[in-house]
């Protein structure tokens, strides 16, 4: 009988023992699951975070593209008299690559090539001989411009040395120290003043005097 009361206790103790192991595995469960979801929670919260900061930086800088730049092109190239689109930062030989590229007749030793272009830009490509063309007519407008509108009086502020050689007494020396006088001295103040150039006395000033102006 005394056997079976301590039996009766062994199988008591075993029991709350393992209703005791089963409580405790239960609570280890659930509280790892708790931590698991609240590390979860956090691992969610940072990644939003790095969405929102990427948001907010694209909104900043909505595109990594680059800007986009028209430029006109014109002159001795392939394809001219067009409208091209290039790159934020393309320089003129970019330009001119996406025209087709220059032809034989493009003097490309007259432009820069490495320039920086801008939107709206207008790159003109000269061909030989163009640029000395320009200049001797520059030069043929400028002995123009010194004869004044009805084509009388010679204007020494501008004349050419072929205009000032024809007033009376002015020869190819004197031309050339009158230009010489007016380019360093910034124009005559007035037709008097041409007296103080070399070689031009009051007779010379007396014959010219009725023929020429300042202006």
């Amino acid at each position: 009988m005394s056997f079976i009361k301590h039996k009766g206790l062994l199988v008591l103790l075993v029991f709350i023992v393992i209703i005791c192991g089963v409580s405790y595995i239960n609570y280890s469960l659930e509280k790892y699951s708790e931590d698991e979801v609240i590390i979860t929670l956090c691992e969610e919260n940072k990644n939003s975070d790095k969405e929102v900061e990427k948001e907010v930086k694209n909104q900043v800088n909505p595109t990594n593209e680059k800007k986009k730049l028209v430029v006109h092109v014109c002159g001795a190239i392939i394809n001219p008299n067009k409208l091209y689109k290039l790159e934020s930062g393309s320089r003129v030989a970019d330009a001119i690559n996406i025209a087709g590229g220059a032809t034989n007749e493009a003097d490309l030793s007259k432009i820069n090539l490495a320039d920086i272009i801008k939107d709206g830009q207008k790159i003109y490509i000269p061909s030989y001989g163009e640029i000395e063309q320009q200049i001797d007519l520059f030069e043929k407008n400028n002995q123009i411009q010194g004869i004044n509108e009805n084509n009388s009086l010679i204007n020494i502020n501008t004349a050419s040395k072929i205009e000032l050689k024809q007033l009376s007494g002015i020869g190819e020396v004197k031309a050339t120290s009158i230009i010489e006088y007016r380019n360093k001295n910034n124009r005559f103040k007035s037709i008097e003043e041409i007296i103080k150039v070399t070689g031009i006395g009051q007779a010379t000033y007396e014959k010219i005097k009725e023929k020429i102006i300042v202006n």
